[in-house]
């Protein structure tokens, strides 16, 4: 068997490479489909998808080929895919501008159909090279874990590698590759990590040329263990998307919001991972119990961990924007490690455990993680669409963690029932974790209100609270003061208010032009620029992400549905960006009325060069 530096560095580039591919995607994606929870969710599920099917397919192979032969192929193959589909991405806009139609009506808001659409089209482009990708964990286990009583560890250990490898990728893309070098020449460095451990992988198999021993028989009994690897991807996943709109509250932006979530998720697993690699030499099925029963109480706990870090940070600048400067991030990336870190490590020990215990069943490592990976990615993929579809808007970001909690919860205790009796301290320490999670569940289950409620009383001590709505895209919430109006937040965040500042965006674009006609808002707010468009010019069509923030228009502005109701009136639920991509109609003028960049990161593409490029075709000359 090879020594350990080679499957490491192996499974290390293979999982960088594989989440180079997808933060480089996803950005030339959003390009095409917007960045509507609706639209990246799809995305997502797409990419995902791929994966499981690439881990299905390699459990079951049974083509005796020397299986890391076969690795290398993929990952050569994955490469040259990449290629392919980024050059398909890369003319996929103008492609899109040619078939995407806005349509007509006064209120239009895409629906589940349009989700689908995205969602077909993001698996034709991206399921073959995720596939390949899919399918390389599985094979470089069976490759180097094979059979027998170490077969467990060395599962642990790739395992642990490979996300470690994916949490390099997300930082290496995230923040580094894509401001500096640009889409194209990152997936550039995604290709050139594909290409170096598939050569890497072939010498390894020319020069101690190899097949894999004859497995055992399986004795069956699989299902149980699918079945819970499905429900941590799908808990897992539900946890990600609640997490990050919780943490948009301390971050005070939703791109370093998720991609703060995300890298202390995957590290978290690669450190669980790696952690229950040296226990896995008898299987442990046992722990499975313990390890679900403490994960759903490390995320009730993170509720309570937000809440408490959440109402430390009371400066009435988290308001607005709680990142004055790098030193800023330190401290709140600390508090987000503290909120994501433990419910992470836990979920990472559990992958390995289940793949531990299938190996019992399957005879064969690469066939008991290769099935053990394709249900818990298609966990995740149902994660990501229950998640953004309805979980986080029916129930809110502290009730899906709540959810995703019990469902933990609910698989340790029917592993509890149907294994082995614990021993009296274990039981006991598992009761206590069932008590905790119960407890943190139930202090946490309004904690983004109680943060937003204890700021906006440092704005002024009358202020009042006025409803609060679980949207898709936000967490909307509602204030009025006595002396400074009434104020709408998004995720903890102020956006708008019932100040004269919206109508100037209106009237000061109308002395530059002669008798302008027709305007576009894109942000509705409360509705200031689009109420002043439509008294100014008649005509009016506003662009709005947040289906929820038009339709609670109306505490602010008692008359909103009057002037929604106007014949020169449209309002459209969608990405700013896509409406413009999308529209065959022209403009006098278009204002953009959101918070700049340094208040609201997450609408920075609509302050690009590229996208005011976009919008000047769209103004009529």
């Amino acid at each position: 068997m090879p020594r350990l530096p080679l499957p490491f560095l192996l499974m290390l580039l293979s999982g960088a490479g594989a989440l180079v591919y997808e933060v480089a995607w996803m950005r030339m994606l959003v390009r095409v489909f917007g960045v509507t929870l609706h639209a990246t969710s799809a995305v997502a599920a797409a990419f995902l998808g791929g994966m499981a099917l690439g881990s299905w397919l390699a459990a079951k192979d049974k083509s005796g080929r020397d299986p890391l032969r076969l690795y290398a192929y993929l990952e050569v193959g994955a490469a040259a895919s990449a290629a392919v589909v980024t050059v398909v991405l890369r003319f996929m806009p103008a492609w899109a501008a040619s078939w995407v139609s806005v349509p007509a009506g006064t209120w239009n808001e895409p629906g589940w159909t349009d989700a689908a659409v995205r969602l077909a089209a993001s698996a034709s482009v991206l399921l073959l090279p995720t596939a390949l990708l899919g399918a390389t964990t599985p094979l470089l286990t069976r490759a180097f874990a094979r059979t027998g009583d170490e077969a467990g560890g060395w599962m642990g250990r790739l395992y642990g590698a490979n996300t470690l490898g994916a949490v390099l990728g997300v930082l290496f893309a995230g923040f580094f590759s894509l401001g500096f070098f640009g889409e194209q020449a990152t997936v550039l460095c995604g290709m050139l990590m594909s290409l170096t451990a598939g050569l890497l992988a072939l010498r390894a198999a020319e020069r101690a040329p190899s097949s894999p021993p004859a497995a055992p028989a399986a004795s069956g009994g699989t299902a149980p263990f699918l079945g819970l690897a499905f429900a941590a991807g799908l808990s897992g996943l539900a946890l990600q998307a609640a997490w990050t709109k919780l943490l948009i509250m301390l971050l005070g932006s939703s791109v370093y919001s998720f991609s703060a979530t995300l890298g202390i998720q995957l590290l978290g697993t690669a450190l669980g991972g790696l952690w229950v690699s040296r226990r896995l030499s008898e299987g442990g099925p046992a722990r499975l119990a313990g390890l679900f029963i403490f994960q759903a109480a490390a995320a009730a706990a993170s509720l309570e961990a937000f809440r408490q870090f959440g109402l430390a940070a009371s400066d009435r600048r988290f308001l607005y924007s709680p990142l004055g400067g790098p030193a800023d991030f330190i401290p709140l990336a600390a508090a987000a490690a503290v909120i994501v870190l433990p419910a992470s490590f836990l979920s990472g020990a559990l992958l390995p455990t289940l793949a531990r215990a299938a190996l019992d069943t399957e005879g064969e490592s690469g066939r008991g993680m290769g099935l053990v990976l394709a249900a818990n990615t298609a966990g995740c993929v149902v994660g990501v669409l229950a998640a953004g579809f309805w979980l986080v808007p029916g129930v809110g970001p502290e009730g899906a963690v709540m959810a995703a909690a019990g469902l933990a919860l609910a698989c340790g205790l029917w592993r509890l029932a149907s294994g082995p009796r614990p021993a009296a301290r274990a039981a006991a320490a598992y009761g206590l974790a069932v008590v905790l999670a119960g407890g943190m569940a139930f202090r946490g289950r309004d904690a983004a209100v109680d943060v937003v409620v204890n700021r906006m009383e440092k704005v002024e001590a009358g202020a009042k609270f006025l409803f609060r709505t679980d949207d898709h895209e936000a967490v909307l919430t509602g204030f009025s003061t006595p002396t400074y109006g009434s104020f709408l937040l998004l995720n903890g965040i102020v956006v708008s208010g019932t100040g004269p500042v919206g109508k100037l965006l209106v009237h000061l674009p109308a002395l530059l032009r002669r008798a302008p006609k027709r305007a576009l808002v894109i942000c509705f707010g409360v509705g200031n620029t689009f109420r002043a468009a439509l008294d100014e010019l008649g005509t009016a069509d506003a662009v709005e992400l947040v289906g929820s923030v038009v339709r609670s228009g109306h505490r602010f502005h008692p008359d909103i549905p009057d002037y929604i109701a106007r014949p020169g009136a449209r309002v459209f639920i969608d990405d700013g960006r896509r409406h413009v991509l999308a529209s065959k109609e022209f403009y006098d003028q278009i204002m953009v009325d959101t918070s700049p960049p340094l208040f609201s990161a997450g609408a920075v593409n609509l302050y690009s060069r590229e996208f005011l490029e976009l919008v000047k075709k769209q103004v009529e000359a």
